[in-house]
């Protein structure tokens, strides 16, 4: 099994560790040049803002919005405490970005936790405990499900996404949800009717295939919890 973990809202939220005055409020954190929105708080998320948003567009939707420079020397810092932890749980783990990482579970001392979604909620409770941020995990049998999962209830959120309820948790995510599908992809899945995930997963395999190529055969196959690397 694999364990995907993911900083809520990272640049916003060190910053508002940074300065707990920020905690609550609707924060923009601005990416060099001050243009772009590279994250934003929660309490921005619900006014409409998202990541890649230019600064002015934000400003309709969330007036009186704080807006700071992010912190990259404090962002570096957060995730190198974040990753010490997870090390310390399991040794086998990769480093997607400064705020996402993938765990194999299996190499963990002692093996497969016997009960994943505890152990989730623990390793949460101790990165908020000792970093002073939250995290969203998910659990799956690959790492494009284990992400879909992470992402699934955010913040602070934890999926776990298993055989009995693989069909369940594919049918309640759009296709446009799967990570890395694109554009491109979204209008094929559109033009032959696909609008779950569960769609694409079970759609012709040679169809797939002619459509998407070699990379759409795997994003198929982890889709149904096969891993492929």
């Amino acid at each position: 099994m694999i364990a995907h973990i993911d900083a809520d809202a990272f640049f916003a939220s060190v910053l508002q560790r940074k300065y707990p005055k920020l905690r609550g409020k609707p924060l923009l954190a601005l990416g060099m040049g001050g243009g772009c929105v590279i994250a934003a708080s929660y309490e921005a998320k619900a006014k409409g803002i998202r990541t890649g948003m230019r600064v002015i567009e934000s400003r309709k939707l969330c007036k009186g919005a704080y807006e700071m420079p992010s912190d990259f020397e404090e962002t570096a810092i957060a995730s190198r405490q974040i990753a010490s932890i997870l090390g310390d749980q399991c040794p086998v783990m990769e480093k997607m970005s400064v705020d996402e990482w993938f765990l194999d579970l299996k190499s963990m001392q002692g093996g497969l936790p016997d009960n994943l979604f505890w152990w989730a909620e623990r390793v949460q409770k101790d990165i908020l405990k000792r970093v002073g941020l939250s995290v969203s995990a998910g659990i799956a049998q690959s790492k494009l499900l284990a992400k879909m999962a992470s992402e699934y209830h955010k913040p602070a959120g934890v999926t776990v996404v298993h055989k009995g309820n693989l069909e369940s948790f594919l049918k309640d995510r759009p296709a446009a949800a799967i990570p890395g599908i694109g554009k491109r992809r979204s209008l094929h899945a559109e033009a032959n009717r696909w609008k779950t995930a569960w769609d694409i997963a079970t759609a012709d395999k040679r169809q797939i295939l002619g459509l998407f190529g070699k990379p759409g055969k795997e994003m198929q196959m982890e889709l149904l919890g096969t891993r492929v690397y």
